[in-house]
Formats: structure tokens, C-alpha cells, sequence
């Protein structure tokens, strides 16, 4: 990464010099009371600014810098779509083979899943659905009325974001290749990666430079990353990392391969399944709408998309309580 760098390219070939970036920013921080941010610009498929901002924690007026671990939330997602579609281009798994038949038991018989006993439909589950957010699971059980698991639609129906499908591929890798996810990603995505700041566990080099979670006040929260992950990887949300390390990710594992790898990243990166209703989460969910036809709104494999005057956008969010 140049650290030099006094000038940054915006998506329409116009430039920003990094000091009125920073400046809108802080502005920005400002007024929506935000404690603090870390950010990353990859130009041209490479890294050329990192910076940190606002406070790690608002208590004792710790800064953010860019080695400050944060909790990644959903961005565990695409993170673990990429260690799918590896596997998938390895023939250690097949996108489109039902997840069930992986797993040394029937579904129902594991206690996360004894809710779908009485309904086979969990066996038309695949990877492919699941990353394309199309397993027809709520995006998450508690969230539900009722508090439990059920299939709001049918597998393959329509898109819905679900951090409660993502769980399926993970189990299934598991088991199929004796490792944990922790040990699957630090093998294949971090440490070729050279993300150094990354884990779906806690790692003691964490300690005493970790963001805390802050409420939308700026009033601390009262958990750390470690007590959210539970030291269980997840494929869904315990991903710590840094802002850096994300971009690296991005630059080098999704914008910068050849050969056969490029073939796996096209794939993810190819609509999947269209989106046509109106809002991602909330009422709006079930309001079916072609406003977003003539942009090719979709889902890829980990990555949401779109078309712009610019060329085609990719996507992904991540929320958690205090981050």
C-alpha cells in the first residue's frame, strides 16, 4: 500500500484528495454520532489508504488505529462464501449436492435442526441456495414469533437474506473434511492471504487494541468481540478483522486471481437469483416489486449485485448490537 498516497479515484474517474476524504468523514462521524470507524480504498485492484477513526472505546478515550480488531457481523458471510466456492473448486464439496448428505446423521437428529422433522424439504438444500441467500429459512429463528425454525418458503423459491441457512455449508465442510472453520480459513484464506488481523475466533494477540461496542449515544456496550464470538467459529457473524485486512481480502482473493481461480470468482460474482421485492429486511421484505429489474438487483454467491453507469456493483452488509 502507498501511504503516500495524497489522492484517491472515485468509481467515475474523477479524484478526491485523501485530506477532504478525511475531512467528510469526521463531518459525517459528527453528525451521526458514530464513536468510531475504520476504512480502506482499493484502487485499480490495489490497497492505496487505510485509516482509523473516532474512539475504540469511548470510556477511556482509546483511538482507533488501523491494527484495531472490529467485530465483522455479516461480513463473515462473503468471507466464507469465498472458503466454500475454494472447496468447491478443490471437489472437496458440490455447489449443487443437497448439504444433507454430507452430514453422518439425518438433519433433524442434530438440536439446531429438530425443529424440521415432520418437513423433508431440508433436503433440497444446497451450498448454491445457501449462498445465494435462497434456503427459504427466516434470517434468524429468534426473530420469529414463535422463536423457531421453520421454512418460510420453499428452497429455491425466491431470495431472502438468512444468517440461519449459512450454518448448513459450514456443518457440512466440517464434517466432510475433519477441520473446523477456524482451521479452514486460517489454512486457505488468511494466512495465503497474508490477513494478519483476521480470525472467526478470538486470539489473545487481540487483547488491549479491540473497538467495543458502543450504542448509537456512544455509551459503551457491555461485551467484547470475544464474548459475542463464544470462541465457536461461525460462519455467519464471529469474524474479527480489521478494515485492512478486509481489503486485502478483497483485492487479492476476489479482483486479482487468474487461471482457474478467476472461473471460481466469476461464479460468485454472477447473479444467482433476482431480487423483486422492495426493502432487505422488515415488511418491505414481502412486497414484491420490479423497481430494481432495469439494475439487474441479484444475488451472486456471498456478494449481492447490481448494474451502474459505472459497471457492475457487489455488495454486502453487517450489523450486530453496538457495531
Amino acid at each position: 500500500m502507498d501511504t503516500e498516497i495524497t489522492n484517491l479515484r472515485l468509481v467515475d474517474g474523477r479524484s478526491v484528495p485523501t485530506a477532504e476524504l478525511q475531512a467528510f468523514i469526521d463531518q459525517t462521524m459528527q453528525k451521526a454520532n458514530v464513536t468510531g470507524l475504520s476504512c480502506a480504498v482499493i484502487n485499480d485492484g490495489r490497497v492505496v489508504y487505510r485509516k482509523a477513526f473516532g474512539d475504540r472505546d469511548k470510556s477511556t478515550g482509546a483511538r482507533n488505529d488501523e491494527e484495531t480488531i472490529f467485530a465483522a457481523a455479516s461480513f463473515s458471510k462473503p468471507v466464507f462464501a469465498y472458503l466454500v466456492m475454494l472447496l468447491a473448486e478443490e471437489g472437496v464439496v458440490n455447489l449443487d449436492k443437497p448439504l444433507y448428505e454430507y452430514l453422518a446423521r439425518p438433519l433433524y437428529e442434530y438440536p439446531a435442526y429438530a425443529d424440521l422433522k415432520s418437513d423433508e424439504r431440508y433436503k433440497l438444500i444446497t451450498a448454491r441456495m445457501v449462498l445465494s441467500h435462497s434456503t427459504g429459512f427466516p434470517n434468524l429463528r429468534f426473530l420469529e414469533p414463535d422463536g423457531r425454525l421453520k421454512f418460510l418458503f420453499s428452497p429455491g423459491e425466491r431470495h431472502s437474506y438468512s444468517g440461519e441457512g449459512i450454518n448448513l455449508p459450514q456443518m457440512a465442510i466440517e464434517e466432510v473434511t475433519g477441520k473446523d472453520l477456524e482451521t479452514l480459513a486460517q489454512e486457505r484464506i488468511f494466512y495465503p492471504l497474508g490477513m494478519t488481523h483476521s480470525s472467526y475466533v478470538w486470539q489473545a494477540a487481540y487483547e488491549g487494541n479491540a473497538a467495543s461496542p458502543h450504542d448509537e449515544f456512544g455509551r459503551p456496550r457491555g461485551w467484547s468481540i470475544q464474548q459475542l464470538q463464544g470462541n465457536k467459529p461461525g460462519a455467519g457473524g464471529s469474524m474479527a478483522t480489521t478494515a485492512g485486512d478486509y481489503a486485502r481480502f478483497i483485492s487479492l482473493g476476489i479482483l486479482n486471481v487468474e487461471g482457474k481461480r478467476k472461473s471460481t470468482v466469476d461464479e460468485m460474482l454472477r447473479p444467482q437469483i433476482a431480487i423483486h421485492y422492495k426493502n432487505m429486511f422488515g415488511p418491505g421484505a414481502w412486497q414484491q416489486t420490479d423497481q430494481y429489474q432495469d439494475i439487474g438487483l441479484a444475488w451472486g454467491l456471498g456478494w449481492g449485485r447490481f448494474d451502474t453507469p459505472y459497471g457492475r456493483a457487489f455488495f454486502h452488509t453487517g450489523h450486530g448490537f453496538g457495531w
